[in-house]
């Protein structure tokens, strides 16, 4: 049985708060789309989940926004996790821990319209795209070929009912 002392210290136990994020990986014809962003280098399109947006919503939102384009999203490839605050930007003070869920995006539109925090974009073979990816990217660009859920860096197979039926193609 715990103690009174136990219990007063798990009642005011801080829950951990995150920040949600979507991004995606858009492949057109086996190629990636990549935009450059000055202050982080090449990435793909995302960004944070705004209040009463789904998780959809908000990657249709930022692939708009950041590159102009209209996707099929094809299916969730990993989700990772980002323990550490870090400093914000665009009026966002701080950005808490993140967790990121990553998808799978096909694209049949060539033109690329960057919003002005990009600077760049490339469609690029896959091997190549390796090469100008920042390290953080590279595991989750890796899941995103690999048809594989990855959670939190150890890579899974989709096997569970509810990550079977996560084809969101609307």
């Amino acid at each position: 049985m715990k103690s009174l002392q136990e219990n007063d210290s798990i009642m005011h136990m801080e829950l951990a708060s995150h920040t949600v994020s979507a991004a995606a990986f858009i492949f057109k014809k086996g190629r990636l789309l990549l935009i450059h962003n000055p202050r982080k280098g090449w990435e793909t399109p995302g960004g944070i989940i705004e209040n009463g947006e789904t998780l959809i919503a908000a990657l249709k939102r930022e692939i708009q926004e950041e590159c102009g384009l209209c996707v099929e999203i094809q299916y969730l490839s990993s989700i990772t996790s980002v323990v550490n605050s870090s400093k914000g930007y665009n009026g966002v003070k701080k950005i808490l821990p993140l967790i990121i869920f990553d998808f799978v995006c096909e694209c049949d539109q060539e033109e690329v319209i960057l919003s002005e925090e990009h600077d760049d974009y490339c469609w690029i073979e896959i091997d190549q795209a390796f090469k100008l990816i920042r390290k953080d990217l590279l595991f989750r660009l890796e899941s995103s070929l690999n048809k594989k859920i990855d959670f939190f860096g150890c890579t899974k197979e989709a096997e569970t009912e509810v990550f079977e039926e996560i084809r969101v193609g609307e």
